[in-house]
């Protein structure tokens, strides 16, 4: 047997099983909450996590900041002026704001579950 046929055979195996997993996707239920409610979940969440990440990982400021103060007729005008900077940080507080909003929004009793297009069965036999 030729070795292209056994990769052509590979590859058509590979294609059959990944048909499959394009079905299905996954989402956020709740036994008894509706979408809505799910948004104002979402939110009180993110604002939780965002709060928890940045005292675990503070923002650096950049060191290369420049505040100007200028008084034009009377009033003092001030004018921040920043150089893009790295926040070592950033991509830390990144992941652990994920992590928290993902645990509280399970603590509120949301569930990341698979789910079917309308009429498809789910897998294991559950059907909705």
């Amino acid at each position: 047997m030729p070795p292209y046929v056994r990769f052509l055979g590979i590859i058509l195996i590979t294609t059959i099983l990944c048909a499959g997993c394009s079905i299905s996707r996954r989402e956020w239920v709740h036994p008894t909450k509706d979408t809505q409610i799910w948004y104002q979940d979402k939110l009180n969440c993110e604002e939780y996590a965002t709060g928890l990440a940045i005292s675990m990982y503070p923002v650096v400021a950049p060191a290369n900041t420049v505040v100007v103060n200028t008084v034009v007729d009377g009033e003092q005008n001030q004018k921040q002026s920043t150089q893009k900077h790295h926040d070592p940080g950033q991509y830390k507080r990144e992941q652990y704001k994920k992590r928290l909003v993902k645990d509280c929004l399970y603590a509120e009793g949301w569930q990341y579950v698979e789910v079917m297009p309308a009429g498809e069965p789910m897998p294991g036999g559950y059907h909705p």
